[in-house]
Parts: C-alpha cells; structure tokens; sequence
C-alpha cells in the first residue's frame, strides 16, 4: 500500500466524509487503512517510528540461556515477531518456560507462534495491569528468573518492580526504533478531522517532524491515543480534544473513531475545528 492513501466516500458509509491520518509503522498500518477506507474515510498515512530488527552479540549469552528462565515476558507485537524472527535465525525454541505478553495485540501475535498458554491481564493492557497478574505478586515470583523481550530503551517500570518482589530480571532487546521522515503536506494536515497514534514516543515524533505552523494547527484536530498515559502527554503538548481508546489495537481505535462519527452526525464534519 502507498504511504499516502485516500479514497471517493460514499455517504452510506459511517466514516464518510471523515479525513484520518494513521501514524503505525509502514509494516503494520495496512489493516487499519484497508478498515477505515471500507467505513468511507479518507485515509492519510505518516508513519511516525520506524521498526527495525536489532540484535546486540554481547546478548548471545542470554539469548542462548533461554529455556533457563521461568518467564518470559513480551512488551509488544513487535517483540513477538522479532524475538521469534531472532530465535528462528539461531535454530532456538522456547520449551520451558511460561509465557506473559502486554496488551491483546501482543497476545495475539504470541498465539501465532506458540501453542503455549499466555499469562496476560483481563483487564488492562500495560506493565502495571500485568504486574496485578497472580503469577506475578511478590510471594510468587521471588527468586524466579525472568527475561523481558523488547525494543530497545522504553520503561524501567516492568524491570523495576519485579527485582522489587525479589525477581532476576534480563532484558533482550530484539527491534529498535528510529523517527521516520515527513511524507505530508500542510495541505494535508489541514484536510484533516482525526489522527490516531499508537504510543506516546509516535505522538512526540510526529509533532517534531512539523514546522511551528503546521503543529500549532495539529494541536487544534481531535485526538485518538491507546491509553491514559498517552493522553496526559498530548494535554501536556497542547492538545485540545483528545480521545482515549482502549487500547492500542486496531480494532479499539476504529470503534472509537466510529463511536465519534456517530456523535457527531448528521453532520461528521463538526469532529473538525
């Protein structure tokens, strides 16, 4: 698919009318668009983070103990599909130990590849939620050994308080992330009524890409954040209409932006200042 996407809308469709920009890496944005276009929004597409795979040989030792763990712990989908991709590469399988994973999307991505069952939050979709998990409270998780899998530098909060509760904590950093270039116009950021972001360093890519102008009038478009946390950033930035979805998933990011269609008919257009 073409960075930059849109489509004629049909007014018998909810989204008609609606302009969205999605901000997900070129690699995982296709859904989105393809679900959006369908609804009858017009779709623009700036990636705001690129993904690429990462592996430092100075982790060979922890990538090579890793049945010796009793958890593994995978932060994103990202994690999931490169951790496998990397473990694929050196003819490893994890057997032994149980596997945890942040978020539904992440969940999902880890029953593609394994037939294990996944310790993950019914409520919640962060560290914090899984950190309320049973197999994670202090009297069970002291003593035991636990590799997080990730994308390079992000949170300490995880790591944090597993040693807390007495746990041995490894990282292996299996991706990393890097700003993308600007591909739109202020044309386009003008035609706009929605943009979605999928974390809070997307949200501060984004505006760093822009000139004074361009951003003063981002700030001004209605909002669609993953999570609470994200949100507090954007007020912190000068966002003014900010909507929270329930989590980072595709999926919750179209309801909530149909939910704000429906809001605002007949006419769509007033999700726009």
């Amino acid at each position: 698919m073409k960075p930059l996407a849109s489509i004629t809308t049909s007014t018998d469709r909810p989204l008609a009318g609606l302009s969205v920009l999605v901000t997900r890496p070129q690699q995982q944005a296709d859904y989105l668009i393809q679900n959006l276009q369908q609804l009858g929004a017009d779709t623009l597409h700036q990636p705001c983070i690129n993904i690429q795979p990462y592996f430092d040989p100075a982790q060979q030792t922890v990538l090579s103990s890793i049945n010796h763990y009793d958890f593994i712990i995978f932060v994103s989908a990202n994690a999931v599909d490169y951790g496998f991709e990397l473990l694929r590469r050196q003819q490893l399988s994890i057997s032994k130990p149980l596997l945890a994973a942040i978020g539904k999307a992440t969940v999902q991505r880890l029953q593609h590849y394994s037939a294990k069952s996944v310790i993950s939050p019914e409520h919640g979709f962060d560290s914090e939620a899984l950190l309320n998990c049973g197999q994670f409270l202090e009297h069970q998780i002291r003593a035991k050994k636990i590799l997080i899998i990730r994308g390079g530098a992000g949170r300490e909060h995880l790591k944090d308080v597993l040693k807390q509760r007495q746990a041995s904590v490894d990282y292996l950093d299996v991706y990393q992330r890097s700003a993308s270039a600007i591909i739109i116009t202020s044309t386009d950021l003008q035609q706009l009524d929605i943009l979605t972001v999928s974390s809070q360093q997307g949200l501060e890519n984004l505006l760093a890409m822009l000139d004074s102008s361009d951003r003063a009038a981002l700030l001004n478009k209605t909002l669609i954040t993953p999570g609470s946390r994200c949100s507090d950033r954007a007020r912190e930035l000068g966002f003014k209409r900010i909507e929270t979805a329930d989590n980072a998933t595709d999926d919750a990011m179209l309801s909530t932006i149909i939910r704000l269609a429906e809001q605002h008919q007949p006419n769509k257009r007033d999700v726009k200042q």
